[in-house]
């Protein structure tokens, strides 16, 4: 077992052997964000919270001689950040706290350590290469590997990622002293970007082989507490500006939604929702047949005087099918839930029975209690999916809005295509069993031409005349 004993000099240009290169603890604009835990439940107190704090990179800065970066706590100056040769330290922001006696900055990160390799961790002085005091914690470094071309330090407990930082214990509550009343407060990294890119997310690096499928615009609208005879209610909600990358602020566009969350995060494939110092999963559109998926059910408090007391019920689902279907000339990956709840997630459009599957995950009971159902999504205002029950958003086929296909259109089908005739129409569209439009076109001459699909089944397809009134009809497609 090896202790490296070495001085701190480092800093001020002594040349190592695992020099490395500068990475994102460089660059201006860089933003680390976490939840901030705090709790007390001494002497009869019961008091928990969780709020959101983000660390900013700044602009250049010289001490003593040398560049630093400003380091921002929310909109506070906290000090400054330098990286040099694979070390990165920290210039409190008043000198006398967490810093050494002769004046020494804090070491924050040293990735140039190696598997056997220790540090001390003291609560007054932070990381030093050499034991200090009888109480300064021991770390030894159990394995360091490669992950998608970044160092990983791994102590077993904590984990530092070479650009990013700690997921654990990013900056600085680890040596902080500690308060005698009883209570505790700790941060985790969630989220970490840098030039313009979420680069890590809720324990994982950015992957170059996801593309983000969210976007500012997106409106979906759900059905829920329906019957055969009733109508039900409509809600219907929107994504809007993009706060940071990959994540969208929720627009309610009704007086009847609520969620509990702030934000959604695209990001490798997945969506999460985030809020309440909780990160929970939408979406994984990587899985495969076969695969499993866990969501939140439930969640409720015990005593809603003491939020502390919170109890959450997740579902274990199955991935039952995977295929594919396509939606506006772009083939779309299809997934089928089953097991403690019944959904088909879309990629690019999402679940088709809620609009998030954890929407209402705050009632107290199951979030599939009331029958629900996705109407339609738009982005934008062009429609992507529309529920086959429905002629717009919010208009069922059973209030018999639309009339009988006219007399006089007619449809023919030609060696691959499907002919519509008619003297007055504007336009039909095409749409497949599970209300996915499939083709679209308008009336030239009296005439318009659709490609016949490839699948047989039996097609709608709804027409729409001069004065807005549309005629629906269906079309059988055979082998």
């Amino acid at each position: 077992m090896k202790h490296i004993l070495l001085t701190l000099t480092f800093l001020f240009g002594i040349s190592q052997v695992h020099a490395q290169g500068l990475t994102e603890f460089s660059i201006t604009g860089t933003k680390w964000y976490c939840n901030s835990h705090y709790e007390n439940f001494s002497f009869g107190k019961s008091d928990y919270s969780n709020t959101t704090v983000c660390y900013t990179l700044g602009t250049d800065t010289v001490i003593n001689g040398q560049t630093w970066k400003k380091f921002f706590r929310d909109t506070a100056y906290y000090g400054a950040i330098r990286e040099q040769d694979g070390q990165v330290w920290y210039y409190p922001e008043e000198e006398d706290n967490f810093i050494f006696e002769d004046g020494t900055p804090n070491m924050l990160y040293d990735f140039n350590l190696q598997t056997g390799d220790s540090l001390f961790c003291s609560y007054e002085l932070g990381f030093t290469r050499e034991k200090k005091t009888d109480y300064d914690n021991y770390i030894k470094v159990l394995n360091v590997y490669e992950k998608q071309g970044r160092k990983v330090i791994d102590f077993g407990h904590e984990q530092w990622i070479e650009g990013v930082g700690s997921v654990q214990s990013p900056f600085l509550d680890r040596w902080e002293l500690r308060p005698t009343n009883g209570s505790s407060s700790w941060e985790t990294l969630y989220q970490m970007e840098s030039g313009g890119k979420t680069l890590f997310f809720n324990g994982e690096m950015a992957s170059t082989n996801a593309t983000p499928w969210m976007q500012e615009g997106m409106v979906w609208t759900q059905n829920w507490n329906y019957d055969n005879e009733v109508k039900g209610l409509f809600r219907q909600i929107m994504l809007k500006e993009e706060v940071r990358p990959g994540t969208f602020t929720i627009g309610r566009t009704d007086t009847g939604y609520w969620h509990w969350f702030d934000h959604l995060q695209d990001f490798n494939g997945k969506v999460f929702a985030i809020g309440d110092g909780r990160i929970e999963l939408c979406y994984d559109f990587t899985v495969q047949e076969g695969d499993t998926v866990t969501l939140l059910g439930a969640h409720w408090y015990a005593d809603p005087l003491s939020p502390s007391k919170q109890y959450f019920r997740y579902d274990t689902c199955t991935v039952s099918e995977v295929d594919s279907v396509e939606i506006n000339g772009m083939m779309r990956k299809r997934i089928y839930i089953t097991g403690q709840r019944e959904d088909t997630w879309i990629e690019g459009i999402g679940s088709l029975a809620r609009i998030f599957p954890i929407d209402r995950a705050d009632i107290g009971r199951d979030i599939f209690f009331n029958p629900s159902r996705i109407t339609c999504m738009c982005v934008n205002e062009e429609v992507l999916y529309l529920h086959p029950d429905f002629v717009d958003c919010t208009t069922p086929w059973t209030n018999n809005i639309l009339q009988p296909i006219a007399d006089n259109t007619y449809v023919k089908a030609a060696a691959q295509s499907l002919v519509f005739t008619s003297p007055t129409a504007t336009r039909v569209e095409l749409y497949t069993p599970d209300a996915v439009k499939v083709g679209e076109a308008t009336f030239a001459g009296g005439e318009a031409v659709l490609e016949a699909p490839h699948a047989p089944a039996a097609y709608l397809y709804i027409v729409t005349y001069p004065d807005g009134h549309r005629e629906s009809g269906k079309v059988m497609v055979e082998d």
